[in-house]
């Protein structure tokens, strides 16, 4: 999955997912992304996001910040849903 904004360019290697619960039948409910290759378009630093914190913001969205000239945008997370 790709992802273009004014300021990043976001592409997602893996999503994170709760566990299914085997008595509930539900099926697993998407955290958001655990690993991404992220390219500043302001500087043109590319980098990438991998780890255990899942990249999940407050109130539905993402926030992504720039490793090297501090750019930050704040992305809606229903953009990086599979």
């Amino acid at each position: 999955m790709h992802v273009e904004t004014d300021r990043f360019t976001v592409t997602v290697l893996e999503h994170a997912y709760s566990e299914s619960s085997g008595l509930s039948k539900r099926p697993p409910t998407w955290l958001g992304v655990q690993r991404a290759a992220i390219t500043c378009r302001s500087c043109g630093a590319a980098w990438e996001h991998d780890g255990d914190a899942t990249m999940a913001g407050a109130l539905g969205h993402i926030e992504v910040e720039c490793v090297s000239c501090d750019a930050a945008e704040m992305i809606p997370a229903a953009r990086f849903r599979a």
